[in-house]
């Protein structure tokens, strides 16, 4: 006779369990029991004696029986009437010290963990999760749904990278891949839907009540679960259903990481684009007296000064700032040239030229469409 496998029994059409074989023998001892009650476990065809199902030892003389003729333990699986615990029989405490310990780690050390390991150590706890819920249930296939869906996952991986690898963006290996890793992940959620059904089904036989949300379950199926095995262990521990398992605070964590995210991806490149118009505005501040220089070259001599000597301006790079390497005159021209380190990486090496053009005797300034500073970067009055 397997001893390691869970047994149910049943009374009046009505199914109990699954319990543990030792927990029955000592029911057994004790008369709550009866050696002729019907009992079942997995593998069998047909419900049989206790005592033909799991080793009773040597019969000895029969205890009183039960007050009503019960001899069922406390808790119905699927009704959730109380059995001996109306008749005085079986106190709480026993069957809560005969549920399995389940793995208590708090959600948010396990969030953190997964974190930290880059999800390696979630990989591992999920199956912890799993084999605990066969221990409660013994007809869970919780392991075998989170088999599959690693396989798979794995599978679909390496599809995925060897059809950009051969193909590109457009490759069908790569789509195949993709959809071979989106089934892995619908197995996965299944295998936790599986593993909390178990729970539903196994934990009122020990007296608890769980309240599993299926939302809350599908967004974020191990952490919702490990919040669940935590609430199971402090009703092992104290009896108690209250506070239950953390719902709220799991979605006020998520919801609090991806809006500050969302915020930093709008605003860090608003503020990246204002930076560097600054940096643009400071050349062109530069700029000022080198234009007021060729404006007077200009209109003294009747033609456009060579360079910064012929303007009477400072050398090129004897004009500068923070950000700017230089100002330089060719021609009537001014090249504003950013610092190849200080300047921001769109500005690094680069220039921006200003263009003069001469009608009635008064100049006016263009910055050319062919300089070399992206024009989202340039003020309005460059852009025209």
């Amino acid at each position: 006779m397997n001893d390691g496998v869970s047994v149910w029994l049943t009374r009046d059409g009505e199914k109990f369990g699954p319990y543990e074989p030792g927990l029955l023998r000592q029911w057994v001892a004790e008369g709550k029991v009866a050696r002729a009650t019907l009992a079942w476990r997995t593998g069998m065809a047909e419900w049989l004696p206790l005592d033909q199902v799991i080793d009773l030892g040597p019969a000895t003389a029969p205890p009183p029986p039960p007050p009503f003729g019960g001899d069922l333990p406390p808790m119905s699986a699927h009704t959730g009437r109380s059995g001996f615990d109306d008749l005085g029989q079986e106190p709480a405490t026993a069957r809560r010290r005969a549920l399995p310990s389940p793995p208590s780690m708090h959600w948010f050390a396990l969030v953190l963990l997964c974190i930290v390991t880059l999800n390696i150590f979630g990989l591992v706890w999920r199956f912890i999760q799993a084999n605990w819920v066969k221990k409660i249930d013994g007809s869970s296939n919780g392991v075998a749904y989170l088999i599959v869906s690693l396989v798979l996952i794995v599978v679909g991986y390496f599809m995925s990278v060897g059809g950009m690898v051969a193909g590109g963006a457009t490759s069908g290996m790569l789509l195949l891949g993709r959809l071979v890793l989106f089934a892995g992940g619908i197995v996965y959620i299944v295998g936790y839907f599986a593993m909390a059904s178990s729970m539903k089904r196994a934990l009122p036989g020990y007296g608890a009540s769980p309240e599993i949300g299926g939302i809350t379950l599908f967004f974020f199926p191990m952490i919702y679960m490990q919040s669940q095995l935590t609430w199971v262990e402090a009703f092992k521990r104290t009896g108690s259903s209250y506070p239950r398992a953390a719902k709220g605070l799991i979605w006020c964590l998520w919801l609090c990481v991806p809006i500050p995210a969302i915020l930093a991806a709008i605003a860090i490149p608003a503020y990246q684009d204002y930076t560097i118009r600054s940096q643009v505005t400071e050349g062109l501040l530069l700029s000022d007296g080198a234009k007021a220089a060729v404006a007077e070259y200009y209109n003294r001599n009747g033609r456009m000064p060579a360079d910064n000597t012929a303007a009477g301006i400072a050398e090129t790079t004897d004009i500068h700032g923070r950000f700017v390497s230089g100002i330089q005159v060719v021609e009537g021209r001014i090249f504003i040239h950013y610092d190849q380190a200080a300047a921001n990486m769109h500005l690094r090496g680069r220039y921006l030229q200003l263009a003069p053009t001469t009608s009635g005797g008064q100049i006016t300034w263009k910055c050319n469409a062919d300089n070399t500073v992206e024009v989202k970067y340039l003020p309005l009055s460059c852009r025209s």
